[in-house]
This record gives C-alpha cells, structure tokens and sequence, in this order.
C-alpha cells in the first residue's frame, strides 16, 4: 500500500483554496442536520447535502434548513458551479456529481439500496482532492461508508455523527467500522470543528507553506523507520508533505517542531500518521479498459498450451485491502471455467499494511461495492451477510495474502503475471528501478507486468517490452540479471536509508600489521606458488600470486567459478583433483599439463589441498600451479621421435581417462541430484497439498467457531433476559407476600415449607430458619378440638401434613376448619401448585378467617360434643361428611382399630375397602348420607380388617345441615357379647 498524492498538487503555491464538503443523511438525519447547519461559521467552504428521498415527493428541506443557517442554502441545478458561503441541497429524484467544480445532476437510479452518498463523495475526492470532506449523518445502511474511504484515500478529512447521538447510527457506524472516521462528533460539534480546519495553514491554500524543515522530515522518516521497519526516504516529498500536513491539521499543530515533538509525546500519533501514509487507492475492477485488456488478451495467453500440473501464479503487490487481486480472481475464475478445465492458480496479494490485510483477508465489504461489481458476478462471486457483502469460499481460496515490503522483501519467483498498479508513482526513481529489476527477477521468460495508467519502466526499458502503450502492459525482456537485493544490514531498515552509504574503512580503523607479519607475507608474494583459495562451491575467494598465466575466462556472464575461469588445457586435471580432494578430504597433485604456446617443458602440476577451519565449518579448497621438473639435459638426447610420440600418446590417453572418469562422475552426480530435486519437489507438493487441506479446515473450524460463538451469544442474551424475568418475578412475589393480607404458605412436593407470607409468619408464629422445614412445623401453632377420653392426656390430631399431601396426591383442593393459635377459628384451604406447563410442584396453604360461629352451627356442635360428650364414651365414634369422607372419630376409633390421624379427610372407601364384601352395610351408609336415612344394628364380622373374637354391630344417625355447617351423618359401632 503506498501513499496516496493529490490531483492539485501542481497548482500555484498559497493560493487559497474552495474546500467542498459533503454532507450524507439518511432516515432520522433532518434534526442533526438542522443542528449542524446552524453551527456552521465558516464562509470559505462549500457543502453540498445529500439526504435518501422519494422521487415523487416534493421536499421543503432547502426552506426547512434555510432557518438559522448562517450560510446561503439553495436547491443544487445541474451545472451549477460551486461557490463558497454556500449550501447546495439535491433536489428528489436526482443524483448527483462533481466535476471540474461544477455540479452535474443525473437521474436517480433505480437500483436498491441506494447509494448516491457514496456516488458523489467518490466523484468529490477524484475532483477536489485533498480539498474534499466528508460528513455522514444519522441513517440506515452503510451508504457514504465508500465515499468517505475515497475522500480520505484522496488526502481530504471525514466526519462521522457519533453514533450515540443518532436516531439510525447504521451509517456513521459504518464509517467508524470501516476504518476511515477522522473525527467522531455530534452535529452541533462537527461544524465548530469545521471552523477550526478553515484556518489551519495545510487546509486553507493549495499547497502547504513549508510547515517543517527537511531535518524534521528526517527525524519522522527515522521515527518512522526505527518503529514499523519501513522507509519512506524513497517516496515522492510531495505526497509525504501532503499527508504530514494533513495530520498537522488534524492534531491542530502549525509548526513541523512541534509535530514532531507530538510524535514523541504520543506514540498513537505515530501509529496514526504511518496508517495515513499508507493509505492506498483501490476499488473493485478500477480502470475497466485494463480489466478488459486483461481478460481478453492476457489470461488467454497465460493458459493456453498449459499443462494441468503446471500452475499458473499471480502477484498483486500493494494489494490494500483486496479489491483488485479479488477482481482478478473473478476474471480467471469466469476463463478456467469457459475452458472446462481444472488448472491450478495461485494469486499472491500483499502490501504492508497488516490492519488492511486483515480486511482483504475477511472478504466482508460494504454494500456500496455494488456500484463497481457487475451484478451478474456479485450474484457470482459474492453472498449477503446483513449490511455487507462476503466473498465466496472458491474465490477466497484462490488468493494468499501476506505482509510484504517491496523496497527489502524477496520476491516470489516464477510468476506469470505481476499487476503493480498505481504504486511506482509515489516512488522515487532510484526506488521504481529497484523495484522493476525485482519484477523482472520474479517473472518467467515470458510473463507480463501490468502497471497504472500514470505509470512506466522508465530508466528499465532495457528489461520489458511494451505490448499497450495506453494501458501501460508490458512484456519481460530476456536481459541478464543484476544486483536484486540490496538488504540494509539493520533489523528493520529498508535499502533506501537516507544518508546511508558503503562503508569505508579509515586510516583510523585499518589494522595493524606486525613486521613478522608483513615479512611472511613478502615471501610468500616472491617464492610462493601462484593459486586460488576456493570455496564448497568453487567459487574463488581469493587469488594468491600471479594466477594470470593459468586463466582464460570464458566469453559470457562474469563469474568467479574457477571451472570457468581456468585454461582449458588445465580443466581435466583440475576437475578430476577437485573431486579427489573435496570428496576424500586428501591432497592431490594432478600429472604434468603442458599449456598450449608453451614449450613441452614447461608443464604445469596443480595441487588441491583441502581446508577446514574447526568441525562444523565450512570447508574450502586451496589451489596451487608449480611448474614439473624439466627432465636432464643429458637424457633428452637419449628420445628419439618414436620415443617422444609414444609418450605423448601415453600423455593423451591419460587426459583421455581423466576426462572420461570425471564425465561419468558428473552424470551419476546429475543423476542424484535429479532423484533429490524429484524427492523435493513431491514432498514440497505434498506439504503444499497438507497445507491447503489444513488451510480448509481451519477456515472450516473457523466459521463453526464463529456460528457457536453467535449461538452461545443468542443463548446468552435469552438466560439474561431470563435472569431479569426471574429477578422481576421474585421481587413482584416478595412484594406481594409481604403486603397481602390472607396468610399463604408455599410447601414444595417434599412437604417442607418454601415460602410464607408475612401475614403467614404473624400468624403462624414463623421464622425465616422455618423455610425447608417439614410442613408438620405448622400444627404447632394450630390448636384443633382436643380428643381425650376421661384420664387422658390431650393429644393433638394431625391435619396439615395430611391435608397437603391428599392434595397433592389427589391435585384436588381441601378445605379444613382449624382454630389458630389466637384463639380464632380458619378456613385452611389446601391447593394444588401448578406451573405454567401444568406441572405439580407442591401445594399453597391459604388461612381465611371463619365467620362468626351461631349457635347449632359446626364449631359448636362438633368441637363442643366431641370433646365434652362423645370422647368420653367407650363406644367406638366416627363423623362422615356428605361425600363419605371420615371427618372426626373418637379415641376408642384408634385403639380399635390400630389406625392413626391419616384416616381422617379421607373417603371410607380409601380407609376400609368393603363395598364388595358389605353391599348391604354400604347402602345403608349411602342412604344416610345421601338421604338422612337413619339404621341400626347392622352386623359385620371384621370391621377394617378387625381379627376379633366378636363380631360388631353398626348404627347410624343422620345430622341434617344448620348455618354453614354441612349435613354429617354419626356412626356408633358397637362390639357384640
């Protein structure tokens, strides 16, 4: 990503300047609007207001916002030029652009959403450049999101409403969330700070006045340097000046010092100005005629004749946030699959910017994209995932973005196609030559590069071709390679350090060199053998003596390979010692060669010597040529010819031999680094294959993470509102149980007390230890008719626990008569507790206050007879009411028949089933009962299961009803002598 310049920047110095602003609004945006222009002071600018209305409805918003504005607000007409101090207004129906300063005025497309915000912020930042500002207002939708990106891409400053403030934040929060708010205010404080701009020195004229010093620029670019490990020394001044004022004014700051210092002070500002810097202008398919060149001419070449197993690869450096290496994956994408064939690509996107390649590696764009993506490929290419558009899977997997920085990375290599587009030009000379020899490095014989429509080779004409002149393809040349990387020794500087030069060494610094030293090495220059001291991969590092005689370098690219370097008379010996020599770690001394030009006696013997400083370094060679002893004069005389062409036959058959075991040598040597590379390449392959396979389930596991992590959210937002349902559903029941006025006890299905009312724990005498007590804790404080026969101790007769338990059991509601502990008779009434599923979860145990008891009614003809009369006789007693139900017995009733308290309130049916066995003693009850028909002496032999000797007769009376006491019907059983 590279910084990004201004259309104006060659217009006259401290010129003043019209500043534009644009002022986007949607649904709620009328009353901030209101506020804002109320607010605006200045008179230097122009604004122009954008604001989502029916085609077919006639707008009062020009009058609406006319009062109280400080500046002339008028309806915009096409053509109408812009003037400061005033306030443009889009009419309904109409969309809206500028060009050349004058406003132009087209028909409201028809497409939905809309977005004629973003429309003319982007055609405000391409014509005023960094003289441009946007503003985006209350509204649905992520519309002028895109057009404020653009205006801050061209240099200019953007405003969104905070979104605390709005009706509708979609839109300000879309800006916030796209990265590109500078400011982040209300209304009111938007125009106060568009005031304060006005004045700033930056903001007022064309060009800036000079606002720091280059010592100061220095020490940013060092700051700069030393942080993010990037240079910008080799970037154009003018596109650096402009975004270091931009930030002035942004920071209010007038002098360079003083920024500066703020940069010290702040090391978010730092952060700040390097984001500003590399901003990067990019959009999907910009500048259609290169699109249209690329898919017509380009890929087709890429793949034709294109074997399945040879992958096609693409480099897109300074990718920003993906735009344009997405759009080149679509139009490879729409040609594989006109060919029908299945051929693998890789499209390498990078830049350094890592918060932009974040982004890009998201894939999630605003809607506004919808203006540069044809529908067919949105449809395509893309899926809608709310108020933003997401890539699909196939074309997320075609490209790999990563970190990288062309002035000191390593390229990629192999490439067939590198589209460097609009990023050469923020560059300085020297800069783009460095770069476009690592283009030409990175790319095949015949790959392409394509660059911007401002852009050329310029200085390296001599490494590509033109192919199309007007946009800017070229072709690479088959030049020979030079110095490529030029990597700063520092751990984060780049090669274009400013001030930075090879070093030198000084006088000061040269060392010292003893006598010894110095003699050793005079003997050695004069009496030593001349030789060469070689590396592992015989590469000369350095020459000893007068090697000149032994060299004949061979006609091509320079090289310091000694087999390219030496004679070709000495190559066969030479090859076959440094063989012997690396391969065993021995000294060799090859066989006399006699140098062509030479007389025969001056043969040359080569010595190889192995050398190895330590284990574990590495090893080199040392080369050395003596001259072969010369043979006597006295036995030269003794050789005939026939002797002398023997030998030199014997001479050539020994080179003969040499060559050809050095031959088969390096065939088999060819053969095993075939096998080796071969190995490489399929288990780089498989690697790559495990990679890609864990690449897709990492982005498989991904998004399941990311769909629990939004399901664990929806779940988390319905337990808190649970929380806060149950939190109100408690305080509602503690506020009701304690201001009601009927006393309520809440016992759970293990019949122990879970809540009570006050009125409850007045009358009962509870505590709150009582909750999860058994609900027996309640007959304490009931005080029932006493049983007791005559030398008798009273003994109370169960009735809560019974009660609650035949209603939960039955789920039927129970009615009892009890007297309280004040003395007072109640009504306890027992019901069942129910969920809202219908569920039994335990009993409520409700107290009202009996009437009055008259005279013959229940309370006195019970409670009185059963305790002064009837407990005292020895005869067995028992009260049924009119559903059969045993609602009082005597003393004796227990002793006969050995049964406890939780007979009573229970059908005789439940407590003694008989009805089979007694039908005639059943209808009698039923006849009393139900008629008041009263029997005497009916005789049964085992009454309730009674193993007694004799049997026992039954009598019974009908008590009718009086007052409020219900009809009862007193059996008398007696035992039979």
């Amino acid at each position: 990503m590279t910084p990004v310049s201004d259309p104006q920047e060659k217009e006259p110095e401290a010129q003043p300047r019209l500043l534009v602003v644009g002022i986007g609004a949607s649904a709620g945006g009328l009353e901030p609007l209101e506020a804002l222009i109320r607010s605006l002071v200045s008179d230097s600018m122009a604004y122009v207001v954008l604001q989502h209305m029916a085609p077919d409805h006639e707008s009062a918003l020009a009058e609406i916002l006319a009062r109280g504005a400080s500046v002339r607000v008028i309806t915009a007409a096409h053509g109408m030029p812009l003037e400061a101090g005033t306030l443009y207004v889009t009419p309904p129906g109409k969309d809206i652009t500028l060009h050349g300063g004058v406003l132009q005025l087209q028909a409201q497309s028809a497409e939905v959403p809309r977005h004629s915000i973003d429309s003319f912020l982007r055609s405000l930042a391409a014509d005023q450049g960094s003289a441009s500002v946007a503003v985006i207002l209350s509204g649905s939708g992520d519309d002028g999101a895109l057009g404020a990106r653009a205006v801050r891409e061209a240099g200019g400053i953007t405003f969104a409403q905070e979104p605390s403030t709005a009706q509708h934040p979609s839109m300000p929060q879309s800006v916030i969330d796209l990265g590109v708010a500078d400011f982040c205010l209300a209304p009111a404080e938007i125009g106060e700070e568009l005031a304060r701009l006005s004045s700033h020195p930056f903001v007022a004229r064309r060009r800036s006045q000079r606002l720091w010093s280059q010592q100061v620029l220095d020490q940013v670019f060092d700051r700069l340097r030393r942080v993010f490990g990037v240079d910008f020394a080799g970037y154009k001044p003018t596109t650096i000046e402009r975004r270091l004022g931009r930030r002035m004014a942004l920071r209010k700051v007038e002098r360079g010092e003083d920024y500066l210092t703020l940069l010290d002070s702040d090391a978010e500002e730092l952060k700040n100005l390097y984001g500003d810097l590399l901003i990067g202008v990019t959009a999907f398919f910009r500048d259609r005629e290169a699109f249209e060149v690329l898919e017509s001419t380009v890929i087709p070449r890429l793949f034709a004749g294109r074997s399945p197993d040879s992958p096609v690869r693409i480099w897109v450096p300074g990718c920003s946030s993906g735009e344009e290496a997405y759009s080149i994956a679509m139009c490879v994408i729409e040609h594989l699959d006109t060919l029908g064939v299945q051929i693998p690509v890789q499209i390498f996107a990078t830049d350094i910017d890592d918060r932009a390649l974040a982004r890009a590696r998201l894939g999630l764009y605003p809607l506004g994209v919808e203006l540069d993506i044809p529908a067919s490929r949105l449809q395509r290419f893309f899926t809608r995932q709310g108020d933003a558009w997401q890539v699909s899977q196939r074309l997320r997997a075609l490209v790999i973005f990563a970190h990288h920085n062309l002035g000191k990375d390593p390229p990629f290599s192999r490439l067939d196609l590198v589209s460097c587009r609009n990023v050469l030009i923020y560059m300085q000379p020297s800069l783009q030559k460095r770069v476009l020899r690592v283009f030409h490095y990175a790319l095949k014989p015949d790959g392409f590069l394509q660059l911007g429509a401002s852009e050329s080779v310029g200085d390296a004409a001599e490494l590509f071709s033109l192919i199309d002149r007007q946009l800017k393809l070229y072709s690479r040349k088959s030049a020979p390679s030079t110095s490529v990387f030029e990597l700063s020794s520092g751990a984060r500087g780049g090669p274009f350090s400013p001030g930075s030069r090879p070093s030198q060494p000084t006088a000061e610094h040269r060392p010292m060199v003893s006598t010894q030293q110095l003699a050793d090495r005079m003997v050695l220059e004069k009496f030593g053998p001349p030789g060469m001291l070689l590396d592992e991969k015989l590469d000369v590092i350095q020459f000893r003596g007068q090697t000149g005689p032994y060299l004949g370098p061979s006609a091509g690219v320079a090289t310091l390979n000694v087999l390219k370097l030496v004679r070709p008379e000495l190559l066969p010996a030479l090859r076959q010692a440094l063989q012997t020599a690396a391969t065993h770690g021995v000294e060799v001394t090859s066989g006399p060669v006699v140098l062509m030009g030479a007389p025969a006696s001056a043969a040359v013997v080569v010595e190889v010597m192995p050398l190895r400083e330590g284990s574990g370094r590495e090893q080199c060679l040392l080369v050395m040529f003596r001259e072969a002893p010369a043979a006597t004069e006295a036995a030269a005389p003794t050789l005939n010819s026939e002797e002398a062409g023997a030998t030199q036959v014997r001479a050539l058959e020994t080179e003969l031999l040499v060559t050809k075991e050095y031959l088969q040598t390096s065939v088999r040597e060819l053969e095993v680094a075939n096998e080796e590379l071969q190995t490489a390449n399929e288990e780089l392959q498989s690697t790559n294959e495990e990679l890609q396979s864990s690449n897709e389930e990492l982005e498989t596991s991904k998004e399941e993470l990311q769909s629990t992590n939004e399901e664990l959210s929806t779940i988390n937002e319905e337990l808190q509102n649970r929380i806060g349902q149950l939190n109100e559903s408690n305080d509602d029941l503690q506020n009701v149980l304690a201001d009601v006025s009927t006393p309520l006890v809440l016992v759970g299905m293990d019949l122990r007390i879970r809540r009570f009312s006050a009125a409850a724990e007045q009358l009962l005498h509870l505590i709150a230890e009582d909750v999860g007590r058994p609900v027996a804790r309640l007959e304490a404080a009931l005080n029932p008719p006493p049983i007791e026969a005559p030398g008798t101790e009273v003994e109370r007769t169960p009735l809560v626990e019974p009660a609650v338990a035949e209603t939960i059991r039955s789920l039927q509601e129970c009615a009892r008569r009890v007297r309280a502990s004040d003395g007072h008779w109640y009504t306890m009434r027992t019901i069942p507790y129910r969920t809202l599923d219908h569920a039994i979860r335990g009993a409520v145990i409700e107290f009202t206050r009996a009437p009055p008891a008259r005279k013959g009614a229940e309370s006195v003809e019970i409670h009185e007879m059963v305790g002064k009369v009837l407990s005292t006789l020895p005869h067995v007693l028992m009260l049924l009411d009119e559903h059969m139900r045993l609602v009082w017995v005597n003393k004796a009733f227990f002793d006969t028949f050995h049964v406890g308290a939780e007979v009573l309130g229970r059908a005789l049916d439940e407590v003694w089933p008989a009805r089979a066995s007694e039908p005639m003693l059943w209808s009698a009850f039923e006849e009393a009962v139900a008629r008041g028909k009263n029997f005497a002496e009916m005789i049964v032999e085992h009454p309730f299961g009674r193993e007694g000797e004799h049997p026992m007769k039954f009598s019974a009376r009908a008590l009718a009803a009086a007052g409020d006491r219900p009809a009862l019907t007193l059996v008398l059983i007696e035992e039979t002598r």
